[in-house]
């Protein structure tokens, strides 16, 4: 689901609405794995986090980056989402970048 076109931005609700698609196209087929991309810069949003928490719970699982700024994920929607389902990208910079990505089962 994209839910940024060919410009720099999009609004909270498209966003919000993108996780609510993908969260229904998975109780559609609950026998499938589920996984989702968010590559998302911004502060912290609780509708989006409710968002995300949910869609975890229907079984989507979620690669989220931490504001695409090297920012603390507990400052940023939808990386400080405190649930099982959730991989946090560092962020470009980090220095802790190559050890997470060492740890990716591949």
């Amino acid at each position: 689901m994209r839910v940024f076109q060919c410009s720099p931005g999009t609004t909270a609700a498209i966003v919000i609405a993108g996780v609510a698609y993908v969260t229904f196209a998975a109780g559609l087929n609950p026998g499938q794995r589920h996984v989702a991309n968010m590559s998302l810069g911004g502060g912290a949003f609780a509708p989006l986090d409710t968002a995300v928490t949910n869609s975890i719970a229907a079984n989507v699982h979620y690669t989220v980056s931490a504001g695409n700024s090297n920012a603390n994920a507990c400052l940023c929607s939808p990386a400080r989402v405190p649930t099982p389902g959730v991989v946090i990208n560092p962020g470009v910079g980090s220095p802790n970048l190559l050890l997470f990505m060492g740890m990716i089962p591949v």
